[in-house]
């Protein structure tokens, strides 16, 4: 691209940004001007879309307004608050803006085959949000990082998210990602897909959590990888007649170079020994059992089972059967409408409260929460 992302070329009005989003959410037509300010606001943080699907964007929430309480009160409380006043102060822009960044719909936007963006997540700035699966989710998702780090919940484990890592986080995957709380900004390309059939096997990355692929990009190489990812953006503000080709050509190339940095040990044999137990676990999920029991099933001594268990999955025999039981339980607070208590008990958890402590130790909400956060998504058509 002809500018670095971290340069500000031309500085956007964060105030005159809040206007026009208000006139949105109002049900009241842009101009030409505040389009181009509502839209130039978007892009450099991230929403990387053309003018026409923005604009159809915006006429879709307009359309839907009649239904969006969330959106309606929004506009009803800052149209109160600013009176006769025709502009935000700087603080007010910077509330409103997290206010609405927490109800918007993008929905519409991430309809789109191919969805690349670069964020920039500062401390307390609008777009310093938490991220997680969405329900029902079909998409993969592929998050680069350029500077800053994050953390990444996953199953029962916290990974430190640095510069050069990339992340590969299919369907499936449940997660949430946030900017560490040590760290003053995360800056991340972000890439919203669906995979062709023949780029499957390109997608077999080193899992060090559940369902979560993970590369460390090495140094030398984050320069290409960078000017991959620019021109994948650059590519989706530019639309011709090639636009969907040449996505898919840089998208396969992004996923190819990350592929050629896996470590040796990634493909190494698996162990059937432990496939064995880890089947013996799953089968006997809801149950008690011992590590003795685990090991006379897969005819090896407890200490070389525990010793090679933890060698193959970062984890001990019975951690792994608790991320295994809160994976379960998340899957059924999010498909099923059975009650909390009785997925625990189906899960081996019998004390309700045992239950929600350890689901909000590892997953970072109650059971209560986080169905509700999920029901929430539903709705949204997320």
């Amino acid at each position: 691209m002809t500018a670095d992302f971290n340069d500000i070329t031309e500085a956007i009005d964060a105030q005159q940004a809040a206007l026009a989003m208000l006139r949105v959410i109002q049900g009241q037509e842009l101009s030409a001007g505040q389009l181009q300010v509502f839209y130039r606001y978007f892009v450099e943080r991230g929403v990387s879309v053309t003018v026409v699907v923005f604009k159809e964007w915006i006429a879709q929430i307009q359309r839907e307004l009649d239904s969006e309480e969330s959106l309606k009160q929004l506009a009803e409380v800052w149209t109160e608050r600013l009176g006769d006043r025709a502009s935000f102060t700087p603080q007010e822009a910077q509330e409103f803006h997290h206010q609405y960044a927490s109800v918007l719909d993008t929905n519409a936007i991430i309809r789109q085959p191919v969805v690349v963006g670069y964020v920039e997540r500062e401390a307390a700035s609008a777009f310093d949000l938490e991220l997680s699966q969405p329900a029902r989710n079909i998409r993969w998702t592929l998050l680069y990082t350029v500077s800053g780090q994050a953390t990444l919940k996953a199953g029962i484990r916290d990974i430190s998210i640095s510069p050069g890592d990339a992340l590969l986080l299919p369907p499936n995957a449940i997660y949430s990602l946030k900017r560490s709380t040590s760290a003053r900004r995360w800056n991340h390309f972000y890439i919203s897909f669906h995979p062709h059939t023949d780029w499957r096997h390109h997608l077999d990355w080193p899992t060090p959590a559940p369902h979560v692929g993970h590369v460390k990009v090495p140094k030398t190489e984050r320069k290409k990888i960078r000017r991959v990812l620019e021109d994948l953006v650059d590519n989706s503000l530019h639309p011709s007649a090639v636009m969907h080709d040449l996505e898919a050509n840089l998208l396969l190339q992004f996923i190819l170079r990350c592929s050629s940095y896996f470590s040796q040990s990634h493909h190494r044999v698996s162990d059937n020994r432990i496939d064995k137990a880890k089947r013996f676990v799953e089968e006997h999920l809801s149950e008690t059992f011992t590590l003795g029991q685990v090991a006379s099933a897969v005819h090896m001594s407890p200490s070389r089972l525990a010793a090679l268990f933890k060698e193959y999955t970062g984890l001990s025999v019975f951690s792994w059967r608790n991320e295994r039981r809160l994976i379960y339980a998340a899957h059924l607070l999010r498909s099923s409408d059975q009650s909390i208590a009785n997925i625990g008990a189906q899960l081996g958890f019998n004390d309700p409260t045992y239950f929600s402590r350890t689901f909000r130790q590892h997953i970072g909400c109650s059971p209560k929460a986080y169905r509700h956060q999920r029901q929430s998504d539903v709705a949204n058509g997320l």
